[in-house]
C-alpha cells in the first residue's frame, strides 16, 4: 500500500503515476480501481495491474526505478490507454531531478503524442523558467493549468507529485495539484473550464518526454500507476 504523504521519506525511491477512475490512491489496495501500474524493479516494464498496458523503452535505465539521462529515445506504453469512460482521474508520481540547471521544460508524462494537437490530453512537467511542477488539461475551447511555485523540484530529492481531474466540478477546483501531500496549485493559465468529456480514448502514455522526441526529462521515475 502506498500513501501519498510518504514521498519525501521513503527509502525506496519511486515514481508513481496513477490514473485511477475516481478518488485518490491514499490508503487503497494496489489494484483497487487501477487501470495500469508499473512498479519496475523485478516487474521491469510490465503492467502489474494485469490490464496489459506494458511499457517499451530505449535509452532508459530500468532498475528499481526508471532513470532518464535526457537523451532517451523511447519510453511509453506499447498500446493506447483508453480513459474515455472515466469522469475523474488521479495521476500521481514520485520524481527526482538529476540536475540543478534549467534547460527548458521537461515532461514527466503526457497522455497523448502532443497535448497541443490532441484536445483531451493532459501532462505533468517541469516549468521552462523554474523547477516548478505544472499540470495542464484541455479540450477545444478550454485550457486549464496549475503550477506548484516555490521551486518545488530544485533540491534534487525525491518528491511526490499528484494531480486530480474531476469533470463533474465545473469550477477552478476541477484540476488540483499536490506536491509531497500538500495542495499547492496556483492557477497559471485558463481560457475557460474545459467542457467534458475530455479524457482520450486512443492515446499512449509517454514517460520522460513528448512523443519520445522533445522536452526530455533528466532524473528518476518509479511506481507508475493508472
Amino acid at each position: 500500500m502506498i500513501h501519498r504523504w510518504f514521498g519525501p521519506f521513503i527509502r525506496k525511491t519511486f515514481l508513481m503515476l496513477a490514473l485511477v477512475g475516481g478518488a485518490a490512491l491514499a490508503a487503497r489496495a494496489v489494484n483497487t480501481g487501477v487501470i495500469a501500474y508499473w512498479p519496475f524493479g523485478s516487474a521491469g516494464l510490465t503492467d502489474a495491474s494485469g490490464n496489459g498496458h506494458d511499457l517499451e523503452a530505449d535509452g532508459v535505465t530500468v532498475g528499481e526505478y526508471l532513470t532518464f539521462d535526457g537523451t532517451q529515445t523511447k519510453c511509453s506504453t506499447i498500446g493506447n490507454i483508453d480513459l474515455s469512460a472515466y469522469t475523474n482521474i488521479t495521476v500521481e508520481c514520485m520524481v527526482r531531478r538529476s540536475h540543478d540547471g534549467m534547460s527548458g521544460a521537461e515532461l514527466f508524462l503526457e497522455h497523448t503524442e502532443n497535448f497541443n494537437n490532441n484536445p483531451g490530453g493532459f501532462y505533468i512537467n517541469i516549468d521552462e523558467a523554474a523547477p516548478d511542477v505544472i499540470v495542464t488539461t484541455w479540450k477545444t475551447g478550454g485550457y486549464f493549468g496549475k503550477r506548484s511555485g516555490d521551486n518545488a523540484l530544485a533540491d534534487g530529492k525525491w518528491h511526490h507529485v499528484m494531480m486530480t481531474i474531476d469533470q463533474s466540478d465545473r469550477s477552478a477546483t476541477m484540476l488540483k495539484l499536490y506536491v509531497d501531500g500538500t495542495r499547492c496549485d496556483t492557477q497559471f493559465a485558463q481560457t475557460s473550464i474545459p467542457t467534458p468529456p475530455f479524457f482520450l480514448k486512443n492515446a499512449k502514455l509517454y514517460l520522460g518526454s513528448r512523443n519520445n522526441s522533445k522536452f526530455k526529462f533528466a532524473g528518476d521515475i518509479d511506481e507508475v500507476r493508472i
